[in-house]
């Protein structure tokens, strides 16, 4: 009984000395945060503070015709005025002082601004001008005319954590400078919409008009986002905020600075989604990636090796996990640079070194079914292309087959195919006449991996017979 009590009373004091030392640890990775009975931080009024002065209150003024707001997550900045003709516009947003005189805020706070005023945290009005604004991602610099100015420090975006705590800095509906808390919701939060490049930081701390272009920091009072636009059915912060992440913004910042522009990069390939229906027959184990549906003729990715039905998995040691991820990636990289690029082959890993080009716009470039087998692809007719389509399309003639009619049951109409589609492939086997699709799809068996063309968009199309 001594015994158990003795080891009771050891294992009680190992476990005390181990919360001690956790205790100990924290307090000395976080000295400026407050700390009440060991629990946590309570306050993170030491990093609002280091954050404040940089936050900046942007005024503009600009003239314009009546125009719809911005939609259900661009809250209107702007006061509408009269509802005829031309009139006069005000707007409030709000911008970070970054260094030397620069002003991260976004795109659609400074649009078409004919003056801005931006005001300080110590209630000094400056005139500012218009650096430069890249509207696909949402980015604006501005700039004023004064030393000796406060300046935020840059955090990392990227090693953000689900559920590590935010500060929102910014001036909602032109009260003054306000700070709301939350947390990280998500991260590289893409298909939302608003706008060509995206790769979000979603957060619950509470982001209202007036609040883009604010300061995103993190619990060190350190800059690790833009705040950009909130999902709201009110008007009002619903708990789904949205920050453009430094990661993405400062090298966007940069090229403005250095350009007035932003050149993007660009590889020459037509990108979809990995589904979990194709992995068997492109010999994946995941659905990681960017599948390369078809490449253009000339183009970096086809000088370099990259073939359709490649799996882009990796750009410069970063991993790729979708497509926006390969377009932000690829986006962010200086024309003329080269980049290693691994893609999945054949169930195998292969690297291309490609020097990335300047991106100047996307170029995408009668017999009857057999009866009654039980092959995916049955029910589908086919013809030749028309030259006229083929040109229509980006094809050379004698290239692909296409689709006339679907029986309205059959596998192929019941999983999307429509009359009008031009199949180029079938289980990665190129056809060019309508025997070649008749032929292939008796080999198909219960599933083939189509690679089509509809409107111009080349796709790569599971179907599965049921």
């Amino acid at each position: 009984m001594d015994f158990l009590f003795r080891r009771r009373a050891l294992e009680s004091s190992v476990l005390t000395g181990l919360a001690l030392g956790v205790f100990l640890t924290f307090s000395m990775s976080y000295p400026d945060l407050t700390l009440a009975r060991g629990i946590g931080p309570v306050s993170y009024s030491d990093a609002a503070a280091k954050a404040l002065p940089a936050v900046v209150n942007v005024a503009i003024e600009k003239r314009s015709r009546p125009r719809r707001g911005h939609g259900r997550l661009f809250e209107p900045f702007f006061d509408r005025g009269n509802s005829r003709g031309e009139r006069a516009e005000q707007g409030v947003g709000s911008g970070v002082l970054v260094g030397d005189g620069y002003i991260l805020t976004n795109n659609h706070v400074i649009e078409g601004a004919s003056r801005v005023v931006v005001t300080l945290n110590d209630g000094r009005a400056l005139s500012a001008k218009v650096v430069g604004a890249d509207a696909k991602s949402d980015v604006g610099l501005l700039r004023v005319d004064e030393k000796n100015l406060p300046s935020i420090e840059w955090g990392d975006s990227r090693k953000l954590k689900i559920a590590d705590v935010v500060l929102a800095i910014g001036n909602p509906f032109g009260v003054g400078q306000t700070v709301t808390m939350g947390i990280v919701s998500a991260k590289g939060r893409t298909n939302v919409d608003i706008v060509d490049y995206e790769d979000f930081i979603q957060t619950d701390a509470a982001i209202n008009p007036g609040n883009s272009g604010g300061a995103l920091v993190d619990a060190t009072g350190k800059l690790v986002g833009i705040n950009t636009a909130i999902y709201s059915r009110s008007g009002g912060s619903q708990g789904i905020g949205f920050a453009i992440p430094v990661a993405m913004a400062r090298p966007i910042m940069e090229a403005i600075k250095k350009n007035g522009v932003v050149e993007r990069g660009y590889l020459g390939v037509v990108i979809q989604d990995v589904s979990r229906g194709m992995l068997k027959a492109l010999k994946l184990s995941s659905t990681r990636g960017a599948l390369v549906s078809d490449v253009q003729e000339g183009s970096p990715a086809e000088s370099a090796g990259l073939r359709h039905g490649d799996v882009v998995v990796e750009v410069d040691g970063k991993e790729i996990k979708d497509t926006q991820s390969l377009r932000n990636e690829v986006a962010l990289v200086p024309p003329g640079t080269r980049v290693r690029v691994v893609v999945m082959r054949d169930g195998a890993r292969e690297g291309f070194s490609i020097t990335v080009g300047r991106l100047g716009g996307p170029v995408v470039k009668k017999r009857k079914p057999k009866k009654s087998s039980g092959h995916a692809l049955r029910g589908i007719s086919v013809s030749a292309v028309p030259s006229g389509l083929a040109r229509d399309n980006g094809l050379r003639d004698g290239v692909g087959v296409l689709v006339k009619e679907l029986v309205s049951k059959s596998p192929a109409a019941r999983q999307g195919l429509r009359a009008g589609d031009i199949i180029l492939e079938i289980n990665r086997e190129r056809l060019r006449q309508p025997d070649d699709f008749y032929s292939a799809a008796e080999d198909a068996g219960k599933e083939a991996l189509l690679r089509i063309v509809r409107r111009g968009n080349v796709l790569y199309w599971i179907v599965r017979s049921k």
